[in-house]
């Protein structure tokens, strides 16, 4: 079970890399390619939310 989560975990990792975020509108990707600033602002909050509840 921990394999096909990290697997699973890998792959979804892999789809922005790939450009699959930026496939219907170009003006959503940013600088830092696989996040976009909405995506960067949920990503910081809930890595600072984790940490706090460690």
């Amino acid at each position: 079970m921990l394999v096909m989560l990290w697997g699973t975990s890998i792959c979804l990792g892999l789809l922005p890399v790939m450009g699959w975020n930026c496939l219907r509108d170009e003006s959503t990707c940013s600088v830092v390619r696989p996040l976009t600033k909405n995506n960067a602002a949920i990503l910081s909050i809930s890595f600072l939310f984790m940490f706090a509840l460690m």
